[in-house]
């Protein structure tokens, strides 16, 4: 996991280097925390996974 967010930070800065945007740390701290929260949940449920067609159906869309 940390390697992901490592290279989604490089990521981040060779956009924002392109011009295209930028992420501030705040922006990534609370990214971090809500992949955190999503990934605890998802171990605490035994890995499982929907279809995102379900996801779509909950929101109502």
């Amino acid at each position: 996991m940390a390697a992901v967010l490592i290279q989604t930070r490089v990521d981040s800065r060779l956009k924002a280097q392109e011009g295209d945007y930028y992420t501030t740390p705040e922006e990534d701290a609370y990214d971090y925390e809500c992949a955190e929260k999503a990934y605890a949940e998802y171990i605490k449920s035994g890995k499982k996974s929907q279809p995102i067609e379900e996801l779509f159906k909950e929101m109502g869309i």
